[in-house]
């Protein structure tokens, strides 16, 4: 037997702004009825679509309960509650189950007990400004794991809007602190009042082990420490593995069912990406076994935080079936001097435990420009070339492989909303910026339409709704979609686009309503970008580069041309940008992992406008002989 876990795919915290992720703990495995059309009365479910009703479930009782007794609450003391009284799983820590798994009637007891102690209805806001407004102290990049600091810490109390000011004046709450590590310091006592009060949390990851570190400065009411903590400050510490001066870390892991292995490594300055190799049994060890009972199933995860960037930018997931004695290497990208994330785990059903070995080998050739833009007035563009982890094969190669053409709306129009379910509670009506825009397909093919200014954003998106809809000249639909960029086929001919963005407020509308729409085609002709040892080089026409060796720390000059009459005759027009990818490594075939950087660095071109002189130049017209009669009247 095995104990209670989370699911695989369940997500761990910590949020990026320090807050633990997970709030409760509920029962993710369930009988459900199931939709007609699968034939089948119920089936067996998993995941939130489970835990998620069967604590609504939990909640609902807490309330009728209530109710019926004629016991005041509010939703911070039912959530205080639930969270206080919740059982702590076995082998977790509180970024995979939070307090613990949920507890209805000891959280009914407990509300029973509690109803008129001070401050019970209210809410005690964690802020932390100089960490930018977190709810938590998270440290995990180099620089914070690797020196004591000293936060300061805001406890605010929330209160419901039609609380007089007098209620206000006269609540105060005496709170005794507290740390449930060693290594996290504060103060013993705090005053709040309604305007809040600061404390200051010291946090010493000095003498940490490499790993995930998680404690939590605790609030209690002195008089009442049976109530339990009236507000949380959790801290999350992750402390990075070394990496040898190789680039190369290894170790084996003793896996069972549903467990997570979280491992935090500083990529080293230089690097692009990585290969991770994965193998059961000693390395070396051939298989005694070829059967499907000898597969375990793996899930490899990575995740690195990135400035401004969605969370998902910097991940990468794969599930693997590995048998004894395979081996399986995946590459994935990376960012130089930022902490990284290895996660493994074996899958959840994949039952008996096993071991995995694990390698990682950082690699890549480093450019001095990681997002290089081509000249296009004949010019050239000089580029570094590092070797600042390992030797690698130096062999620079790219193309411009898609077309963006930008267009502008020819109509926008905010226009108020009055449905019933358009009207906001307390704010009005929302209001919808319909933009719409008109482009041609000259063939049929593919076509990426989006905003760039709203790409992939969605709980960081200023507008509450942002879909799109493409009909023909005929105004029959064609597709739609959402903040997601996706491809979509379209026959030859002329389209109108129309985008819906929704706020409640038609000031931040305004802002967007001359966004540019960009339309990301295919090239019909891809053009190859080459590198040139010297500009007198391309001058010349010589060759270009092809192979070379760089040992660990050489750096290597290179020069990349302008494109020119290629990328006229690509299939894009003037103006349109042209997009691609430069690779600098090129490994002999049969190497383990990748033979080049997983995705490239980011290249871009602008056509420039055709030659004039080319059209204007025509061969000089002949002047007709004169006529008989000309030649008499000249006379």
């Amino acid at each position: 037997s095995y104990p209670g876990l989370p699911y695989t795919w369940s997500s761990r915290g910590p949020t990026l702004d320090g807050d633990w992720g997970v709030d409760l703990l509920a029962p993710g495995g369930a009988i459900a009825p199931v939709p007609e059309y699968t034939l089948r009365p119920h089936q067996r479910m998993n995941g939130t679509s489970m835990a998620s009703p069967t604590a609504c479930g939990g909640i609902a009782l807490l309330l009728s309960a209530l109710k019926a007794e004629q016991i005041p609450y509010s939703p911070y003391s039912v959530r205080r509650a639930a969270q206080n009284t919740a059982e702590p799983a076995e082998h977790l820590d509180p970024t995979g189950e939070g307090p613990g798994l949920l507890q209805v009637d000891l959280a009914y007891e407990k509300l029973l007990r509690d109803a008129q102690t001070p401050g019970e209805l209210q809410h005690i806001d964690v802020t932390i400004r100089e960490l930018g407004s977190a709810r938590g102290i998270y440290l995990r990049e180099p620089g914070a794991t690797d020196r004591i600091a000293t936060i300061g810490v805001r406890l605010t109390p929330r209160f419901p809007k039609n609380t007089s000011e007098e209620a206000r004046q006269r609540y105060e709450l005496p709170l005794s602190l507290s740390s449930t590590a060693d290594w996290i310091e504060t103060g013993e006592f705090l005053h709040l009042t309604s305007g809040g009060a600061s404390l200051d949390v010291r946090v010493d990851p000095t003498d940490l082990k490499p790993g995930l570190h998680t404690g939590e400065v605790q609030a209690v009411d002195p008089e009442h420490p049976e109530r339990g903590p009236l507000a949380r400050v959790p801290v999350v510490v992750t402390v990075p593995m070394d990496v040898p001066i190789s680039g190369q870390i290894a170790g084996t892991f003793e896996m069972s069912p549903g467990e997570i292995e979280r491992q935090f490594i500083v990529v080293p300055d230089g690097a692009n990406w990585m290969d991770v190799r994965l193998s059961r049994g000693a390395p070396g060890e051939k298989s005694r076994s070829n059967h499907a009972d000898a597969e375990r199933s793996y899930v490899l995860h990575t995740a690195q935080l990135e400035p401004g960037q969605v969370f998902e930018t910097g991940t990468t997931e794969y599930r693997l079936a590995v048998r004894p004695g395979q081996a399986i290497v995946r590459s994935i990208p990376v960012v130089s001097g930022r902490t990284l994330e290895l996660c493994l785990a074996q899958y959840w059903s994949s039952l008996e435990d096993s071991k995995l070995n694990y390698e990682v080998t950082f690699r890549g050739l480093t450019p001095s420009n990681s997002s290089i833009s081509l000249r296009n007035d004949g010019g050239s563009v000089g580029l570094d070339v590092t070797a600042a982890v390992t030797d690698e094969v130096f062999r620079p190669h790219g193309s411009l492989t898609t077309s963006r053409q930008l267009l502008r709306p020819s109509d926008a129009e905010i226009t108020a909303l009055v449905g019933e379910r358009d009207q906001l509670p307390g704010h009005g009506p929302t209001h919808e910026l319909l933009l719409t825009y008109r482009f041609s397909q000259a063939g049929a093919g593919g076509v990426t339409p989006h905003l760039p200014a709203l790409d992939e954003l969605l709980y960081d998106a200023p507008v509450e709704s942002y879909r799109w809809m493409i009909f023909d000249d005929n105004k029959r639909f064609a597709a739609a979609g959402d903040m997601y960029p996706a491809v979509v086929r379209l026959d030859q001919g002329e389209y109108v686009m129309r985008v819906s963005l929704r706020h409640v407020d038609p000031a931040v509308l305004k802002k967007y309503e001359a966004a540019p729409l960009a339309l990301d085609r295919t090239l019909k002709n891809s053009v190859t970008i080459n590198a040139y040892r010297s500009p007198a080089d391309i001058a010349h026409g010589r060759p270009a580069i092809s192979l070379k060796r760089l040992q660990r720390g050489e750096t290597e000059k290179v020069w990349l041309a302008d494109p020119g009459a290629a990328a006229r005759h690509s299939g894009g027009n003037s103006g349109d940008l042209l997009m691609g990818r430069l690779f600098l490594v090129d490994q002999p075939a049969g190497h383990p992992g990748s033979r080049q950087h997983p995705i490239g660095f980011p290249m871009t071109y602008v056509i420039p406008p055709a030659a004039t002189l080319e059209q204007s130049r025509t061969t000089p017209k002949e002047t007709p002989a004169p006529s008989r009669e000309e030649r008499l009247q000249q006379s």
